[in-house]
């Protein structure tokens, strides 16, 4: 198997700017050769990028006891090997990696460093607090929770019954203590970085200035695309939300349909999930209002779960994180 000299990865985690970061600022750079996400590459074709990305959705989505490294080690070898460009850094940005619902992550990254033969590691991480409603934001817009926000929040300390354990998985998601220990242990704590996205508009020079130092690229190329990007999955107002929350029942309603009669419509499917309800964001976002979500009682709640992750990594002087009022105690 070949291995290759550098294959930067960025694993999120979701809500931290993800989108922005692989839609304005990855593929775009002239020193990164982009493998996504989004995975389409003009030069390989529609079979190859998703043949690429179906091997790196199993490497986070498919149980050991099916996972066949040796299979997609090579896969994925080949296709790097015909994608790579000489001068160019190697670079895979996918937040699905450090999804707390699939497999386990300390499995994840594992298999980042034996089977895709990862070099570095990019982990952009976000406070807890505003991650959350974020996270609620997107799943209330899409009727994936019809919950409001305090009850959401109180539902994670409930027994589920059915699973034997609590239903935390979003609070899951952002423990960043315990995932970034994994990594340090597995990659060495000078090829991993670990970057909170509030410094992106706190000091866009200087999180420029750390991100392509550390993929080893131009500085003023990264700070001049950053300083004019596009803020991708902006949060909806009051009228948007409702907009949104009607398309999407009609989606649901659109593809049980086609489901029950054993038909696949994607093209339906990527124009009710994605394009309808972002034009409809984008028209009616600068008389919209934003809807107050949270309460001193889900804060609270927040605070206390997460206090003593983000104290360790304070304590350890892995990252800076107190000047942005993550939950410290």
């Amino acid at each position: 198997m070949i291995i290759f000299d550098k294959m930067i990865v960025h694993i999120g985690v979701p809500k931290s700017a993800t989108s922005t970061l692989q839609f304005q600022y990855f593929n775009r750079h002239s020193g990164i050769n982009y493998f996504g996400k989004p995975y389409w590459c003009e030069r390989v074709g529609l079979d190859k990028s998703v043949e690429f990305h179906h091997a790196i959705s199993r490497i986070w989505q498919k149980d050991s006891l099916d996972y066949d490294a040796s299979i997609d080690g090579e896969i994925l070898s080949r296709l790097i090997e015909e994608r790579s460009i000489h001068g160019s850094v190697n670079l895979l940005s996918e937040e699905g990696l450090t999804n707390a619902g699939f497999v386990d992550r300390k499995i994840v990254a594992e298999r980042l460093k034996n089977v895709l033969k990862a070099k570095k590691i990019i982990l952009t991480i976000r406070n807890q607090k505003t991650a959350l409603i974020s996270l609620y934001n997107w799943y209330y817009t899409r009727t994936i929770v019809n919950l409001s926000f305090d009850s959401w929040i109180s539902s994670m300390f409930c027994e589920d019954y059915y699973r034997g354990g609590k239903r935390n998985f979003p609070f899951r998601q952002f423990e960043y203590d315990k995932l970034i220990n994994v990594y340090d242990g597995l990659f060495g704590k000078e090829n991993v970085l670990v970057i909170p996205i509030e410094l992106l508009q706190a000091d866009l020079e200087h999180f420029s200035s750390l991100l392509s130092e550390f993929i080893g690229i131009e500085t003023e190329e990264t700070s001049n695309l950053l300083s004019c990007a596009k803020r991708e999955n902006t949060s909806s107002g009051y009228i948007s939300t409702k907009i949104q929350r009607t398309i999407h029942k009609a989606r649901n309603l659109y593809f049980n349909y086609y489901l029950s009669h054993k038909k696949c419509d994607q093209m339906g499917h990527h124009y009710f999930s994605g394009v309808v309800p972002s034009l409809f964001n984008s028209i009616v976002q600068p008389i919209d209002a934003k809807p107050q979500r949270s309460s001193l009682s889900a804060i609270n709640s927040i605070n206390e779960y997460f206090s003593k992750g983000n104290k360790n990594l304070v304590d350890r002087g892995r990252v800076d994180i107190e000047k942005y009022d993550y939950p410290i105690f």
